[in-house]
């Protein structure tokens, strides 16, 4: 499950609002301790993680040709290019 608690406070008279911090960057780690490949990820998966994940995918499961799994456990964001990217057929 990906989620983040959500607050919202509206104020008539509050603080002015100030830019969130920057998205982390999303780390992938190959894990090769099973025979099945897999990549673990971390952080947020948005548009500007979408290339690096694209090809250590392709890289990990030989350009698609072998089954590659994919763990979203450590995953805190997750961004509409990132979904794209993981419902994109192989090869």
């Amino acid at each position: 499950t990906v989620g983040v608690p959500t607050v919202l406070r509206l104020a008539a008279d509050g603080p002015a609002a100030t830019a969130p911090d920057p998205a982390p960057a999303l780390r992938i780690i190959r894990n090769n301790r099973t025979e099945r490949a897999m990549l673990e990820l971390d952080g947020w998966l948005d548009h500007a993680a979408v290339p690096e994940l694209r090809t250590e995918a392709l890289r990990a499961s030989n350009g698609g040709a072998h089954p590659l799994t994919i763990d979203l456990e450590a995953v805190t964001g997750l961004a509409s290019a990132g979904v794209q990217l993981l419902f994109e057929p192989a090869g």
